[in-house]
């Protein structure tokens, strides 16, 4: 009984150890709004980073698609990778590259991509590159010169409400008011 007690338990660290900690330790992807768009026509940028925290490992490559839902408010128009990045991309909507060395920091910008606002609304901006051991996702050097891989699945809700000729009006306005009490002020000052 006593043994079989012991085994729980060497059991239960092993498992903790090797499939909680790895877990702890995975790099997360986000996405981060550069400039937020206020009306049709716009561009806007938004970055792609990836937050490596407790990884001790290079990284050397990373691919993902580029995605927005079906609002329709969304242009994606194109990309920059991060320094010391190589380009790696092909394909429409696909954004991929490789750094050799790797890249041994916690945050590390992946990319900027860039969008066109196509109409007022909401969207959803989205980064996709699941891991598949080829092409898709964020890749790690181990010490033995294997690679190790991680998913990138990350969105973005991006709104844009455009200025209305109410608002324009209004500030329109307040700013003729202020010149015609301005210029009434000078002219006592002057008399």
């Amino acid at each position: 009984m006593k043994r079989m007690r012991v085994s729980a338990i060497v059991w239960g660290v092993f498992l903790v150890f090797f499939i909680v900690v790895p877990a702890a330790a995975a790099p997360v992807a986000n996405l981060n709004l550069v400039d937020a768009p206020s009306g049709i026509g716009d561009t806007f940028g938004v970055e792609v980073w990836v937050d490596g925290d407790n990884i001790a490992l290079d990284l050397v490559s990373f691919g993902f698609n580029v995605s927005s839902d079906n609002s329709g408010a969304f242009n994606y128009t194109g990309y920059t990778l991060g320094a010391g990045f190589d380009d790696d991309s092909f394909g429409s909507g696909n954004v991929a590259g490789s750094a050799f060395p790797g890249i041994m920091q916690n945050d590390v910008l992946l990319a900027t991509l860039f969008f066109e606002t196509l109409a007022a609304g909401t969207g959803t901006l989205n980064a996709i590159g699941l891991y598949d051991g080829q092409f898709s996702g964020i890749y790690y050097e181990l010490e033995d010169f294997s690679l190790v891989g991680y998913d990138i699945d990350t969105s973005l809700t991006v709104s844009t409400v455009p200025i209305s000729s109410a608002i324009i009006l209004l500030f329109s306005g307040l700013i003729g008011i202020f010149a015609v009490d301005w210029k009434a002020k000078r002219q006592l000052s002057e008399r």
